[in-house]
């Protein structure tokens, strides 16, 4: 028989074998460096282990008990096809130190499922173990919810081995995913609150789960976690006297880099100790590292290591520089908090914990900051950072470059007075967040900027010069909250109080009343400001002013369809932000992104891509999570993947830049506003009316709310709305607005402007619905003069005029023309959109059509089964493009013979155009007569 020490020599080989099978492969051996050191006895005892184990069919697969020398006798290992209960195992998934994972499907032939059945290791930790593992199948019984995995079955194997089968959840560890998906640091936090509600419900079910680790918290392919392995839970309601298997074993049922000390001693474990965890799991996650890194050696020496505070995760050196400036401050008190040694200084609660995260990501002052006037000052600013960051930058900018020298002390002089009135100033404004002072009221930018405006009225009225600094800034505030009525009226205060003598203040006001005039689109009068601030600009130096000048002028520029002077402007403000800032900075990023938007313009869809990714890619890597220019690029993109054709994922990103700035910017906000407006613009385009018309009201409730309802953008919305009246039916009324809209588009942009070509070409469609052929050629003519005079005569845009061209004369029975027209519509698309592209498929659909009445049917089948094939790739049934293909498919099988076939295509048509239009509808009821004539040839009678 072994001696004592023999089975501890054994113990100590089967702790440590089982504590690397929890790490990653590639950490193995370092962790057994550190573990073994010069005990090359016991490493080459585990390494024999791990190769064994790698192998399936080595000495894993039978038992190994230190009371028989060592001598390996035959186990337990689970053969592929081997059934277990009601459950055949498919394969292995994967091992750890407690058992083994299988995938399994049902095997009796109730019904059809793949599940995770797990079994306890062999060897050493069986018998241990089993009672414990007997308690996972109690305690998951009776856990419900959406990110804890569930407990199916439970029973025992023919070997008396207890086994539990899991809801299979295939998907990545948490650390993994967020590594492989690149997630920024908001999202990372998003993820933790989801494991906070999963373990708050598992701890008011009285389960405490004892072994959080990233290896137990998956996220599945929708992004969402789902918490797994409560094998060494304990029931508090069990008041069960079982010492730690540490101190009983000499083994440990937990993972000691995310153990809280007390699972060490004697003391039962509470929900503390699953806070702590979770804490270790959110510092990997904004570490890149554990929070502790070998933890091995005997039970007095890990319990000494683990009792030792856990470094904040802004001083691992694992941390990029632009995040450790992200976790300084909250999200380290946040995490020390969750890991303090003393469990009474802890989070209550994983609630309590999942509160204070929500409260970082929404800029609040955490509970794990002590309170103070300056902190609740910098989470104000945090929070309202578009709207009262430059406040703080006022005060510091008009310091720099007062110069020091004996010649120019009086100038000096005169600027230090300067700027320290504006910094009392501004400073007093701030009084209002001392918690003494606004007893209670939580301020907002827009109360601070309106107590900043009113005083004004009466202040400083003896020092001109202040005043007028003040006022500009106040200006550029208003024209930031979006108040741009206010922002004009200051700003045009301002001029009254400098002469051309006050270079520096005029050029600065100067530019920011161009910006509130270019965002007003009131073009002209934006132009006369910004060519007068431009060169006074470069004169002073102010590089980056003088590059948002140029930026403003392009947008002008294209705006008058001036396409290669834009271009050159945004150019040479992306020439001059290179040299003043290098690549990684946001000001490079929106030179990039406005030349995506004029390459976009110009039809250059590929060129847009690359600038806008490269815009956004900057911005991932500077910015946080939440910033309002990611919302920018994210609605840029939406914009190209529509004109791309990705509908489908053109929405999901306009939801991306809508959350975005509903979170940052709120509701009633410009930036909200235009990602809401392009958001239901995709909801119509993918055939979701009712929701597509709420979303668009709610745009152009946004601007008459503004008694703005002339504006340019306004305008756009209302033709969007006008869009959603005629798809829904209402032909005649849509095209009375759009006839309205393009007199008030030419009157506000120009006659010749594109988007008065917009509203032609809505117009003729509405003809087309109403049979008014004629007229319909007329403004398609028109519109297509207006797009070619703007961006040339290879616009892709210009495809689908010419293909409803083709469609007129179609109609008009002259098939020679209408086959011309859609061959160069089908042309151009396919020079200039990308392949299966589903305005091309709308183009085959019409060429099918004339094939048809040509006589050609096997050309006109080719054509459509080629378009609905694709169609049915990109969207649901319901879309309307959709039921068109199936409908022209159903009427060419028709010629060709192939009624029931037909039948088929035209029923999908009628359902999907019915639940669109309803049951009476003109469309429905043109294919009611092709089914008719379907059933006839059937010898069957048609009834709707």
């Amino acid at each position: 028989m072994a001696g004592k020490d023999d089975k501890d020599h054994w113990k100590r080989i089967e702790s440590l074998f089982a504590a690397a099978l929890e790490k990653p492969a590639d950490e193995r051996e370092a962790f057994l460096d550190a573990a073994c050191g010069t005990a090359t006895g016991l490493r080459d005892e585990v390494d024999r282990l791990l190769s064994a184990d790698a192998t399936k069919t080595g000495v894993l697969d039978h038992a190994w008990d230190p009371g028989d020398d060592g001598e390996v006798h035959a186990l337990f290992g689970l053969a592929d096809g081997q059934t277990v209960g009601a459950w055949r195992i498919v394969s292995e998934l994967g091992r750890g130190g407690m058992g083994v994972v299988y995938l399994a499907e049902r095997a009796d032939g109730t019904y059809e499922q793949q599940v995770a059945l797990k079994v306890i290791r062999g060897g050493l930790l069986a018998a241990a173990m089993e009672p414990r593992f007997i308690r996972e199948r109690q305690i998951l019984g009776r856990l419900q919810h959406p990110n804890i995995a569930r407990l199916l079955d439970a029973g025992a194997t023919t070997d008396g081995l207890p086994f539990l089968v899991m809801e299979l959840v295939q998907g990545a560890t948490i650390t993994e995913w967020c590594r492989q998906n690149k997630l920024g640091i908001s999202k990372r936090l998003q993820l933790v609150i989801q494991v906070c509600e999963a373990l708050q419900h598992a701890h008011q079910n009285l389960v405490v789960h004892r072994d959080l680790k990233p290896g137990n918290i998956l996220i599945d392919s929708s992004g969402t976690a789902q918490l797994l392995d409560f094998g060494v839970a304990r029931l508090l309601s069990v008041g069960d006297e079982e010492a730690p298997m540490m101190t009983r074993q000499g083994m440990l049922p937990i993972t000691p880099e995310y153990a809280a000390p007390e699972q060490l001693s004697t003391v039962h474990a509470t929900t503390a100790a699953d806070i702590f965890s979770l804490g270790a799991v959110l510092y990997e996650l904004l570490a890149d590292r554990r929070p502790r890194e070998g933890i091995i050696g005997s039970p007095v020496e890990i319990e000494k290591l683990m009792q030792r505070p856990v470094p904040a995760p802004s001083t691992s050196d694992s941390v990029s520089p632009r995040w450790r400036k992200q976790l300084r401050g909250d999200l380290d008190a946040i995490v020390q908090k969750a890991m303090s040694v003393d469990a009474d200084r802890r989070y209550a609660s994983a609630t309590e914990l999942a509160d204070d995260i929500r409260r970082y990501l929404n800029h609040v002052p955490v509970l794990a900051r002590p309170e103070s006037i300056s902190y609740r000052a910098h989470r104000f600013v945090q929070r309202h950072r578009v709207g009262v960051a430059a406040m703080l930058a006022l005060v510091i900018a008009i310091g720099v470059g007062v110069s020091t020298t004996v010649w120019q002390a009086r100038e000096a002089a005169v600027h230090a007075t300067k700027a320290e009135a504006v910094k009392d100033f501004v400073l007093s404004l701030f009084e209002g967040v001392d918690p003494s002072r606004a007893l209670g009221e939580e301020l907002t930018a827009r109360q601070l900027v309106d107590d900043g405006a009113e005083r004004m009225q009466s202040e400083l009225v003896e020092q001109p010069l202040v005043r007028a600094e003040i006022l500009t800034f106040l200006a550029n505030m208003y024209d930031k909250l979006d108040s741009d009525d206010r922002a004009l009226e200051l700003i045009n205060q301002a001029f009254d109080l400098l002469d051309e003598s006050n270079t520096e203040q005029l050029a600065q006001a100067l530019l920011i009343r161009g910006r509130i005039l270019v965002g007003r689109s009131e073009d002209e009068a934006g132009i006369a400001s910004l060519d007068r601030a431009l060169p006074m600009l470069i004169d002073l130096q102010r590089d980056a002013d003088a590059a948002e000048a140029m930026d403003l002028l392009s947008i002008v520029r294209s705006r008058q369809n001036d396409l290669g002077e834009a271009r050159r402007l945004t150019n040479g403000a992306l020439v001059i932000r290179l040299r003043v800032f290098g690549e990684d900075h946001t000001e490079v990023a929106a030179s990039y992104n406005n030349l995506g938007v004029l390459s976009r313009t110009a039809g250059d869809y590929p060129a847009a891509r690359q600038y806008y990714e490269r815009a956004l890619d900057i911005r991932r890597r500077v910015l946080p999570d939440d910033h309002p220019q990611l919302a920018i690029s994210l609605n840029n993109l939406g914009a190209l993947e529509n004109v791309d054709g990705n509908y489908v994922r053109a929405a999901e990103v306009f939801s991306e830049s809508l959350d975005i700035n509903r979170r940052v910017n709120g509701t009633a906000h410009h930036d909200t506003i235009a990602s809401l407006n392009n958001y239901g613009f995709m909801l119509m385009r993918l055939g979701r009316i009712d929701a597509a018309r709420q979303a668009l009201t709610e745009v152009f409730d946004y601007w008459v709310d503004q008694d703005k309802a002339d504006h340019p953008n306004a305008l756009v919305t209302r033709v969007n709305l006008a869009a959603v009246q005629r798809v829904s039916g209402d032909a005649a009324g849509a095209l009375a607005e759009f006839e309205a809209l393009e007199k008030s588009l030419a009157d506000k942009l120009g006659a010749a402007h594109p988007f008065v070509a917009v509203t032609l070409h809505h117009q003729a469609r509405c003809l087309l619905d109403l049979d008014q052929l004629e007229t319909a050629q007329t403004r398609i003519a028109r519109a297509l003069e207006l797009r070619e005079a703007a961006y040339g005569s290879d616009h892709p845009d210009s495809a689908e005029l010419i293909r409803d061209q083709a469609l007129i004369a179609f109609l008009q029975n002259d098939l020679d023309t209408a086959s011309t027209l859609a061959s160069r519509a089908l042309e151009l698309q396919r020079s200039k959109l990308p392949a299966n592209h589903p305005s091309m498929s709308m183009t085959e659909i019409l060429l099918g059509r004339i094939a048809r009445a040509r006589g050609d049917t096997q050309q006109a089948l080719h054509l459509q089964r080629a378009a609905l094939d694709n169609l049915a790739r990109l969207y649901s049934s319901d879309y309307p493009d959709l039921a068109e293909a199936h409908f022209e498919l159903g009427k060419s099988l028709l010629v060709d013979l192939q009624a029931a076939a037909a039948e088929r295509h035209l029923r999908e048509a009628r359902s999907a155009l019915a639940g669109r239009y309803g049951d009476t509808s003109r469309q429905v009821a043109e294919v009611d007569m092709s089914l008719a004539e379907t059933m006839q040839e059937q010898g069957k009678v048609y009834e709707r």
